[in-house]
C-alpha cells in the first residue's frame, strides 16, 4: 500500500489463501481474520482535510503493526479499512483478545498536523475453524461481523457466526425487493390524521410509507426505512411518497376544501444532493397542490450536518411556497440560536 507501506489487499488475499490451503492440509492448524474500519474517520477527513486523514491512517497502521506478532499480517485494504491475518492461533479466544487490545489502543489520542484527534474502531473476527475454501468468503464473513459490531454501538468487536451471513443474505434480498417495489410504485401511503384539539376539526395528514410485500405481507417501517436509508433508496422513496401523497391531497382539496395540509418527512440524505428543490418543484407542478399545504419535515440532525448547505436549500424550498418544519428538535444539537438561521 503506497500510503501506509503495509501489505495491500492483493498481498493480504494471497497470504490468506495460503493459510486456507495449509489449514485444509493440517487438521489442527488454526488462524483468524480481523476486519476493521475506523469510526468517525469521515468527520476527521472533512474537518481537517485529506492530508490529515492520510496522516491518521499512517499512524493507525503503525499502531496496528506493533500490536501483533512478527508472523501476523497487517494490511490496508483501502480507505479506512484494515485487515489482520493472525497466523497459527492457539486457543479459542486468542483473536478476540487481540481485537480487544486494538479497540482499547485506538481510542487513545492521535496528534495529526498539530491537532489532537480521537477515533475508534469496529472489528469483525472470523475463525478458520468454520472451514473455508476461498479467501473471499472468509474476508466477507469478517466484514459481516464488523458491520454487526457497528450496529452494537461501535468501539467493539464481534465474532462471526452463521446467523450473520443468513441475515446479510436476507438483507440483500430485501434491498433488491425494496428497489423493485419503489420502481414499480408498490409502496403505499397511509394517512395519519392531525386534529385540532380545541375544535376536533381535521387539520391535515402525515404521510406514512407502508410496504405490502407480496409474500411477507405488511412489512413494518422499522424493517425497511433503515434499509432504505443505508442503501440510498430513501431518496427515491421520499420523492415517490411525496408525489403520491400530493396527488391524493389535490383530489381531496377539490372535495373538501384546501385547508387540509399534508406533512412529508424528508431524509437527511437529500441535503447532500443538489436536485431536491427541482424534484419538489416537479411534485408541485404534477400534483397541482397549493404549495402552502405541503409541509416538509426535516430532522434537526439533517440541518446541523451542514448548516450552510441546509440554509441555501431551505431558502430555495421556502421560495417555492412550501411550509418547512423541524422534526425531532431536542434529540440532537438542540441550539435555539440556530433555529433563527433557518426559514422554519
Amino acid at each position: 500500500d503506497v500510503l501506509t507501506k503495509l501489505p495491500n489487499r492483493m498481498l493480504f488475499m494471497d497470504r490468506l489463501a495460503q493459510l486456507i490451503g495449509k489449514g485444509n492440509r493440517e487438521e489442527k492448524f488454526r488462524f483468524a481474520v480481523l476486519f476493521l474500519d475506523l469510526d468517525r474517520f469521515k468527520v476527521i477527513n472533512d474537518s481537517l482535510g485529506h492530508l490529515a486523514g492520510d496522516k491518521l491512517l499512517q499512524q493507525v497502521g503503525n499502531r496496528l503493526a506493533k500490536l501483533v506478532r512478527p508472523q501476523d499480517t497487517v494490511a490496508r485494504l483501502g480507505g479506512d479499512e484494515f485487515c489482520l491475518l493472525l497466523d497459527d492461533v492457539q486457543g479459542l479466544n486468542f483473536a478476540e483478545l487481540v481485537a480487544k487490545r486494538i479497540c482499547e489502543d485506538l481510542t487513545k489520542s492521535f496528534v495529526v498536523l498539530g491537532n489532537e484527534v480521537f477515533t475508534s474502531t469496529s472489528i469483525g473476527v472470523a475463525y478458520s475453524a468454520l472451514g473455508y475454501d476461498k479467501a473471499e468468503d472468509m474476508l466477507r464473513d469478517a466484514d459481516a461481523a464488523m458491520y454487526q459490531a457497528k450496529l452494537l454501538g461501535k468501539r467493539q468487536y464481534a465474532v462471526f457466526d452463521q446467523s450473520m451471513h443468513t441475515k446479510a443474505m436476507n438483507t440483500l434480498k430485501l434491498e433488491t425487493e425494496l428497489r423493485n417495489a419503489i420502481n414499480n410504485n408498490e409502496i403505499d401511503v397511509f394517512y395519519q390524521p392531525i386534529m385540532r384539539l380545541g375544535t376536533s376539526e381535521l387539520d391535515g395528514f402525515e404521510a406514512l410509507a407502508r410496504w405490502q410485500h407480496p409474500n411477507q405481507g405488511l412489512i413494518p417501517p422499522n424493517d425497511f426505512i433503515p434499509l432504505a436509508e443505508e442503501s440510498g433508496l430513501i431518496i427515491e422513496l421520499d420523492i415517490a411518497m411525496c408525489l403520491k401523497a400530493c396527488i391524493q391531497m389535490s383530489q381531496w382539496h377539490k372535495e373538501f376544501g384546501e385547508h387540509i395540509s399534508i406533512s412529508i418527512n424528508l431524509s437527511s440524505k437529500h441535503f447532500s444532493r443538489s436536485d431536491l428543490v427541482d424534484r419538489i418543484r416537479n411534485v408541485l407542478q404534477v400534483s397541482g397542490i397549493n404549495p402552502a399545504m405541503l409541509k416538509l419535515e426535516i430532522t434537526e440532525s439533517a440541518l446541523m450536518e451542514n448548516v450552510i448547505a441546509a440554509q441555501k436549500i431551505l431558502g430555495e424550498l421556502k421560495g417555492l411556497g412550501v411550509f418547512l418544519a423541524m422534526d425531532d428538535f431536542g434529540t440532537g444539537y438542540s441550539s435555539l440560536s440556530y433555529l433563527h438561521r433557518f426559514p422554519l
